[in-house]
């Protein structure tokens, strides 16, 4: 197949797959491994609890969280996940313990999806909870903001 054919059809699927499939951000299975990642590189973790089926958890991670996570701008200053909590089985806390979703959920208080935390390698919150997604400009002003609070919390 030669190159332009290659090209065409790579846009082809792009088209075809939703936004949030394209920007599709790292799943928490390890916490310990991405606290490690993050203590080492004095970065914070931002996690957004999402549900399978929450449109807004989707337009989030499409709109905002996805592309962050693949800027160059982004890479050096904050390690970015997600987290379902209705998942159904089973991750690996701050300190390795084997924890449910939904469980570890609930030690942050999350009843509503998605909600984005700014924690520490420890899992110690460093801003406050993001509640929702508007769709707005001004939530990548707020997201922008907890960063910069987070990081100087770490460093």
């Amino acid at each position: 197949m030669s190159l332009k054919k290659s090209y065409k059809l790579l846009i082809l699927i792009s088209l075809a797959l939703p936004m949030s499939k394209l920007f599709a951000l790292e799943e928490v299975v390890d916490l310990q491994q991405v606290a490690q990642k993050a203590k080492s590189q004095g970065l914070p973790i931002m996690v957004m609890f999402g549900a399978t089926h929450c449109e807004y958890c989707e337009r989030l991670e499409a709109d905002h969280l996805g592309p962050m996570d693949l800027s160059q701008e982004y890479k050096n200053r904050v390690i970015i996940r997600k987290l379902n909590i209705d998942r159904g089985d089973y991750m690996k806390d701050f300190e390795g313990k084997r924890i449910a979703y939904e469980d570890f959920a609930n030690r942050y208080d999350v009843d509503l999806t998605p909600t984005t935390i700014l924690l520490d390698h420890s899992g110690r919150i460093l801003t406050k909870k993001l509640l929702g997604y508007n769709g707005s400009d001004f939530f990548a002003v707020t997201l922008d903001r907890a960063i910069k609070t987070a990081s100087k919390k770490i460093n």
